[in-house]
């Protein structure tokens, strides 16, 4: 999204606008207020030749500067009305476009009265009242309201009773209705003196109320008196202090050199969750506004702050305008010569321009005038500026310019160094500590307008327009870079109508800004990054960026020792970051590669430098399989014996009761039938794995074999053969019978398999004794042999 902004001086005249209000403080004095479809209302008093007639008024004006009406409030009271004591001044506006008009009598007079006014945005009444202090020993020296969200009205003042400086804060309801009223007192500081104070609404629950005082001295200028600047949270709901801080500013890291602060505009930014704190200090010839800025948490720490010391002898009354976003401008009128002073921040606390625009070529009036300035929602300044002369004669001055513009003309005005950085140093002090002291009685009463109000026509005259188009940005640059040439630039392309400030971004930890236009930025890299350069317009919405990486010249590449491919699974080859290009042996570019399947694998690399490197990795095929397959059955307690590769490790197998494991001999004894899952590791994260089914037989006798001492092959059908008795399935099996002489008589390899007597033919076998052997192994289990001898009977 761009910006398109237009640049335009409209002057208002005649008008009877006295741009002077009556509330004394003087930032009060022309209280431009700003909603939120960019209306901006300008408030004061209308005096009319002659002086006999004196009203409160509002002016209205559009988004784009245009008068939608001028309404004049004629006080209350009897006529002829020579002051101005009535509805007051414009110091707010709510959530629903109302009006609040204030203005106070407190000069030593019984009762001190603040009234309330509000007003639709079509300039009607909605209802008037004065709050009154009936105590002829209480003062009340000021009475502004702000306004929450919700259309509370939570009215800021002060009462002393010539002990103690305490602050009032009263919460009226959106109708008008006394909520609570509060006293806060700031007991035991020894000659306490309050410079500035003032509210700000946090949220929905929560006030900030904030003071810049000095204590120590009775003093402004003695060396003793110290300056601080103190912080509270109010609760919205009843006045409660919740949390309060205290700091000091000095121009000494160790603590020395008190800056004399005074504190007069306070910003929250919902967004970022900082306020944005504007002071001044004046020099010791009282002659120059130094000025002072902080960023602070929602606990008050400060996160960062910058004082600019003025270059100008120049003491004359500014004002300051702070954005939503926590932009900040400071301005300044000067009658002689007549021109316009603006010095704008950005939320950085730096400086985003410093200008001085020559009023009289703008074809200004000559005489004296004040000002005030707004933000607007699109970053635009509003200067509204009034002249003081004859009430024949006044004129109203509207000002659209961006504190973000560069270039010179008329309507730009020309750059100028007016402010210049200077070390500036906080430092948290003990809370001078502010205390809840009670309540005090306020009554209402309601005002009633004696007559409707007074539109007048204000005729408009343009005096400078320009139109600033900003709808292109393309930041042009490398991305790899190398430290042993350090030295880099960026450019961009914009549209040439664009007269915005360039706003370029860079990390100033790792890179050194060399010199930087609008146009252009030459950066020096002082170590090794990865990060981005970003250009933007100030105040604008519409940025680039480029992601860079700097590195140091390249040693070398390696894609690792060769390795095994693992079934199932790939192999990720990095090359290492930070390389300019990579080739790979499949012609990919990218820094790694995945390999799927064994090979040889090589990547060529360059640097940022112009370096080549190369290197190469083999992934070999898998070796090795796993195998535990067993078809047969077993009896209870028997037992299976696998031998498992030995180029395997970190074995592991499910579930482990009736199992062991020794010297990869995997021992399997279950008392029912189990499957058994084993899992070995060939390479640190490379696993083969292997199920197993062992059945057993449920009331099966155990192996056994079992040789008879005797036998009788004498025909009659029993006990004809000699062979052993047996149980169980034999993976070897050996049996030989031998006579008295050691000759073989019988052998055979089958179990079934016995002796009938005969030898050599003869069917009438020799008693007597003969000797048998057995070699014999039972599956699953080791290789026995055994011998004995039996008895032949005839």
């Amino acid at each position: 999204m761009g910006c398109i902004d237009t640049l335009i001086l409209n002057k208002f005249a005649p008008s009877y606008f006295n741009s002077n209000g009556t509330i004394s403080t003087s930032s009060y004095y022309y209280m431009p207020q700003r909603d939120a479809a960019d209306n901006i209302y300008i408030s004061g008093n209308t005096n009319f030749v002659g002086g006999l007639n004196s009203y409160s008024s509002i002016i209205k004006f559009n988004a784009k500067n245009e008068l939608v009406w001028y309404q004049n409030y004629k006080p209350f009271g009897p006529q002829p009305w020579t002051g101005f004591v009535g509805y007051g001044t414009l110091t707010g506006i709510d959530d629903t476009a109302n009006l609040i008009m204030s203005d106070f009598n407190g000069s030593n007079t019984n009762p001190t009265t603040t009234n309330i006014t509000k007003v639709d945005s079509a300039g009607n009444f909605k209802w008037s009242r004065q709050y009154s202090l009936n105590n002829p020993n209480l003062n009340i020296y000021s009475g502004v309201p702000i306004v929450a969200s919700n259309g509370n009205l939570f009215c800021y003042g002060g009462i002393s009773d010539n002990i103690n400086h305490e602050k009032l804060i009263t919460a009226i309801d959106p109708s008008g209705n006394i909520k609570w009223v509060k006293r806060y007192d700031q007991t035991g500081i020894l000659k306490y003196h309050l410079l500035a104070s003032n509210l700000v609404s946090q949220d929905a629950n929560t006030l900030i109320l904030y003071h810049s005082f000095y204590y120590n001295s009775d003093s402004y200028f003695d060396p003793a008196a110290k300056f601080a600047v103190q912080f509270v949270k109010i609760n919205k709901a009843d006045g409660s202090i919740r949390q309060q801080k205290s700091f000091m500013y000095f121009s000494g890291a160790a603590g020395i050199n008190y800056i004399k602060c005074y504190s007069d505009k306070i910003n929250y930014n919902p967004a970022s969750h900082l306020f944005l704190l504007s002071s001044f200090s004046f020099d010791n010839t009282f002659q120059k506004r130094n000025q002072l800025l902080s960023l602070l948490d929602t606990n008050f720490n400060v996160v960062k702050s910058t004082f600019y010391l003025n270059s100008l002898q120049n003491n004359n009354d500014s004002r300051k305008s702070l954005s939503k976003e926590n932009y900040s401008t400071h301005l300044q009128p000067e009658s002689n010569p007549r021109r316009l002073l603006y010095v704008a921040f950005d939320n950085n606390l730096e400086i985003a321009n410093q200008k001085i625009i020559d009023l009289s070529n703008l074809g200004f009036p000559n005489y004296n005038f004040t000002g005030d300035i707004g933000y607007k929602k699109n970053g635009i300044l509003n200067f509204q500026l009034g002249t003081l002369a004859s009430v024949a004669t006044n004129s109203l001055y509207l000002f659209d310019h961006s504190p973000f513009y560069n270039g010179i003309s008329p309507c730009l005005g020309k750059d100028t160094i007016l402010f210049t950085k200077s070390p500036v140093y906080t430092f948290d002090v003990a809370n001078e500590t502010m205390y809840e002291v009670g309540t005090i009685p306020v009554s209402a009463s309601d005002l009633i307008p004696n007559n409707t109000p007074v539109s007048f026509p204000l005729p408009k005259t343009e005096l400078c327009k320009q139109i600033s188009i900003c709808d292109t940005i393309k930041l042009f640059g490398t991305k790899y870079h190398c430290l042993s040439n350090p030295i880099d630039s960026f450019k961009i392309y914009r549209n040439p109508l664009c007269v915005r400030k360039t706003n370029w971004q860079v990390d100033t930890n790792n890179i050194k800004i060399l010199s930087q236009n609008d146009a252009a930025l030459y950066v020096q890299y002082l170590q090794p990054y990865r990060g981005k350069i970003k250009v933007g317009f100030g105040g604008c919405s519409l940025t680039d960026s480029i992601a860079i990486e700097v590195y140091n010249t390249k040693t070398g590449i390696n894609l690792g020792n060769d390795t095994m491919h693992c079934p199932g699974k790939t192999i990720t080859l990095k090359a290492g970051k930070g390389f300019k290009t990579y080739k790979w042996q499949n012609n990919t570019t990218l820094d790694s590669l995945v390999a799927i399947q064994p090979g040889m694998y090589n990547v060529i690399a360059t640097d940022s430098c112009g370096n080549i490197f190369k290197d190469t990795v083999t992934i070999a095929s898998f070796d090795v399989v796993l195998k535990t397959d067993y078809p047969n059955r077993l009896c209870p307690a028997d037992t299976v014996t696998f031998n498992l590769p030995t180029n395997l490790y970190n074995y592991s197998w499910l579930p482990a009761t009736n199992s062991s494991l020794n010297n990869f001999t995997w021992r399997l004894f279950p008392s029912v039938t189990t499957t058994y899952s084993i899992t070995g590791e060939r390479l640190p994260g490379c696993t083969i794995n292997d199920t197993v089914l062992i059945n057993v037989k449920p009331n099966c006798l155990p192996d056994y074999i079992y040789f008879p001492t005797g036998f009788t092959p004498n025909g009659d059908t029993k006990n004809e053969l000699y062979k052993p008795s047996i149980n169980g399935q034999f993976s070897v099996y050996e049996f030989t019978i031998f006579n008295r002489y050691g000759q073989p008589i019988f052998k055979t390899n089958n179990p079934t398999a016995g002796w009938d007597g005969s030898f050599k033919n003869s069917k009438n076998p020799l008693s007597g004794t003969y000797v048998w052997q057995c070699r014999y192994q039972f599956v699953g289990r080791p290789v026995q042999q055994e011998q004995g001898s039996f008895v032949l009977i005839r």
